[in-house]
């Protein structure tokens, strides 16, 4: 692990040690070695933006930089569900800007406070 945020439930993970953990560090950079890794650009202080459901549909949603910095995700076209914690937030033009970050006791939430790259 590189980082860790318990407050923001946030981890960033790296490659395990290819000493140790040979088996594991090739598994993770089979994994990563199939994926497009997305761009990180700043968030605009508000529009539209993009999230990940959990059938993996792309849906609409506003947001809006806060004076602390964080992300208030509103308005969404569908529910923010609790497991979408960690997916990416995408700007109009294909970058992530932040991860979906489902503290709150809901199941299905109208509004978020998340953490911005």
């Amino acid at each position: 692990m590189l980082f860790a945020d318990p407050i923001a439930d946030l981890a960033v993970l790296g490659t395990p040690d290819d000493q140790d953990l040979c088996e594991y560090a090739e598994a993770y950079e089979k994994l990563i070695g199939s994926v497009t890794p997305l761009k990180i650009a700043d968030a605009p202080e508000k529009g539209r933006a993009w999230l990940l459901s959990l059938d993996g549909e792309w849906f609409e949603c506003t947001i809006e930089v806060l004076n602390d910095s964080s992300l208030w995700v509103s308005n969404p076209a569908q529910p923010i569900r609790r497991r979408m914690s960690g997916s990416p937030i995408i700007s109009e033009d294909g970058k992530a800007i932040g991860p979906v970050c489902c503290a709150g006791p809901e199941a299905d939430m109208s509004a978020s406070l998340n953490p911005r790259l």
